[in-house]
This record gives structure tokens, sequence and C-alpha cells, in this order.
């Protein structure tokens, strides 16, 4: 099962049977949504990748569609206005608000994302499990995803990414046939 997402006292996550459970702080709790990804935001908002494939938020009470743009493998959160999806053929969109989505250019030669990672700053970072690299997006840039190299040649994979910001990130690796987790802390202070 994949881990839950967001802060104590609004966490979610898509468990056994793809239905969608969330904590409030003391207990967790069934949701009516089903599907295979959910994300929260820094915010508290709630999105998940439903049964069909398509983006649905919550608004206390039910999860609400959002789109037509499917089918849709992940949903990664930074806030409300941070609202990142990932498609069945692992291409990038942002959700835009009001049912609208719109393509990613992560950078001529940045292979497609097999899993992302968004943040309420901005960032997106992502991985392609087929690649020794992970990835990071600043959105309000023209520049193309920065290359960050994990650990040059001991290094084969990078499965998943985590973040809390533009200038930290974890990602999971397979080294040595292994699985290994490391841990990136950015040189910079600021992003631009």
């Amino acid at each position: 099962n994949p881990p839950p997402r967001g802060r104590m006292g609004n966490l979610s996550v898509s468990a056994d049977g793809e239905r969608v459970v969330r904590h409030d702080g003391d207990t967790w709790n069934v949701t009516p949504g089903v599907g295979p990804s959910a994300a929260v935001g820094q915010d508290g908002s709630v999105f998940l990748i439903g049964t069909d494939g398509g983006l649905f938020q919550w608004d206390g009470t039910q999860f609400n569609p959002q789109g037509d743009l499917s089918p849709l493998a992940q949903v990664s959160v930074g806030d409300g206005n941070h609202v990142w999806v990932r498609d069945g053929g692992n291409t990038v969109h942002r959700y835009q608000g009001n049912n609208a989505f719109s393509p990613v250019d992560l950078g001529a030669g940045v292979p497609n994302p097999t899993h992302i990672a968004a943040n309420n700053d901005g960032t997106l970072w992502h991985c392609n499990s087929s690649n020794a690299n992970i990835f990071r997006l600043i959105s309000e840039s023209t520049n193309p995803s920065d290359t960050i190299t994990v650990k040059g040649g001991v290094v084969t994979s990078v499965q998943k990414v985590a973040s809390t910001g533009f200038g930290a990130a974890h990602c999971l690796v397979t080294q040595n046939g292994q699985p290994q987790l490391y841990r990136y802390d950015s040189p910079y202070v600021l992003k631009t």
C-alpha cells in the first residue's frame, strides 16, 4: 500500500481495495472514495484518482469530479493551487481548476515520470524508475527540470521521490540490487 499523504489531523491514503481512508487526528475514517491514488495538500485540500481514472476533490462529505482527463495514474498536491497529475502514459499535467488541465513540458531529454511529488511552493519533484536521477521542476520558471544525480555509478534506478519543499527531497532507489533511501538538501537557499 502507498503511504498516507497530508499532515497530522488530515491524512489520506488509498488503502486495501483502493478504498480511501482519512485520519482526522484521532481515528481512521472510511470515505466514499475509491481509487488508486489520493493526496492531501498543505492547505488540507484532498484529491483522488478514481477507479475510472478521473480526478476528484473532497468537499468534506464526498468526492466531486474535476475534469475529464483520463486515465490518470497518480495525483500529487502541494496545495489547492498546485495540483499535478500523471496520466497512464506518464505524461504530467497541472490541474488549473474549473475542470481544466494543461500538459507540462519537463524539458527535452527528461524521461516521463513514473512518480511525482508536489510542493505548495510550486516545485514538482519527479523520477523515472528506469533512470538513476531525480528531477525538480520549478513551475513558475520557463527552465526545464533540473537533473539531480543521486549517487553516480552506484544507484541504478530511482523508484519514488518525496519532498517537503524546493531544497529538500528524499528518494527510494535501487543500489546494488537492494532498496536504499537517500536525502537531498539543496546547496541554494532560494529557488531563483
